[in-house]
């Protein structure tokens, strides 16, 4: 069997004892619709993160972690940018417990009211867009915001 974020997250959930729930197909591309629809610029870069339209950047050594202390997206939907289904979990720290123990993969967390998304990615930067970008800024981190 191929590996897939699918499997290391349920599988690393259920270690956990983390409650999770997969969404179907078309939850999931309902969902990568509205966020692209909230919050990208409409470009065709790969990365969701590089079609934000107005985001925070901080460069920090596993900032994922950081995300513990985010309790604004409960309950938190988890998104990739890789043709994989996506996650419901209770929060963002339920998130971070799973990530732990994955391995490393770009990730997006929203709210389901899509007020917030908070993401990190391969080049180590936590970012935030929406009402999120208040709570890195708040983290005393440098941070960046792309022009």
């Amino acid at each position: 069997m191929a590996w897939t974020i699918r499997a290391e997250v349920v599988a690393a959930a259920e270690a956990a004892d983390v409650p999770l729930t997969v969404l179907s197909d078309d939850e999931t591309q309902a969902l990568r619709a509205a966020v692209e629809e909230r919050f990208a610029d409409g470009s065709e870069a790969p990365y969701l993160f590089d079609r934000l339209r107005e985001a925070v950047f901080a460069r920090i050594d596993e900032g994922w972690r950081m995300l513990a202390g985010f309790d604004a997206a409960s309950p938190a939907l988890v998104l990739t940018d890789d043709d994989e289904p996506a996650f419901e979990l209770r929060s963002p720290a339920d998130f971070v417990r799973v990530y732990d123990e994955t391995p490393a993969f770009d990730f997006y967390v929203v709210d389901r009211e899509l007020g917030s998304l908070v993401g990190f990615n391969h080049h180590d930067f936590l970012f935030a867009a929406g009402a999120a970008e208040a709570w890195l800024d708040g983290l005393g981190l440098d941070v960046v915001r792309p022009s």
